[in-house]
């Protein structure tokens, strides 16, 4: 039996990064650059990313305060990478496919895979449908055939809510896609409209075809 899990868990972890290669593959065909980031995040990004400072592991002898927590999110860092780029492209598409963190009382962090796409630009509209469009091409390649857009119903993180929704695949929520709201990009000197797509990948992989059904 133990040999058997062995196996799966092998395999399971050869169609991730496969997948994962495929994905990247796929964006950097579509214009976008890849974002690599540390895994440890200041305090300052979480709370201008509305995130609680709680939730995060502490590390205790970081090399500075700037790497001071472990992410529970990529956003952080990709808000930071825009910040920093934004004056030198007239619109900025990025996305990170890596690891965050999910903190638990006395145990290990739980590590994920997610996968966050940006686009900066100084229309909405713009940023949002060439996202949206990004994102259909992505699932389709990855033989998706199905999936709907459900509006968020209540006030999230650094989301705009009247602007952002759910990805909805076979029933299941896989994450968000949207506008990032005016208080967040204030707090992060952002001048530009952002976009976002935000995709936990475990779910994406298991929904993910060989072929088209």
């Amino acid at each position: 039996k133990n040999l058997i899990e062995q196996k799966a868990k092998l395999l399971k972890t050869n169609k991730e990064f496969l997948l994962e290669d495929k994905v990247k593959d796929i964006l950097v065909g579509l214009g976008y650059s890849e974002n690599i980031n540390y895994s440890f995040i200041s305090e300052k990004l979480i709370k201008n990313s509305d995130l609680k400072v709680e939730d995060h592991l502490k590390i205790s002898n970081p090399l500075s305060s700037d790497f001071e927590y472990m992410r529970t999110s990529l956003v952080p860092g990709i808000l930071q990478s825009i910040k920093e780029n934004e004056r030198m492209v007239k619109d900025l598409k990025i996305f990170e496919l890596s690891k965050s963190y999910i903190n638990q009382t006395n145990d290990l962090p739980i590590e994920k895979t997610d996968l966050c796409l940006a686009m900066a630009e100084d229309s909405i509209d713009k940023a949002f449908y060439n996202l949206k469009g990004v994102l259909t091409i992505v699932l389709q390649k990855l033989n998706i055939a199905e999936f709907s857009f459900k509006p968020l119903s209540k006030k999230l993180l650094y989301w705009s809510q009247a602007e952002s929704a759910e990805i909805i695949i076979d029933h299941k929520s896989i994450g968000i896609i949207g506008i990032v709201n005016k208080e967040t990009l204030q707090l992060f000197g952002i001048k530009k409209n952002v976009a976002l797509v935000e995709i936990d990948f475990a779910n994406l992989l298991n929904l993910a075809q060989e072929s088209p059904t």
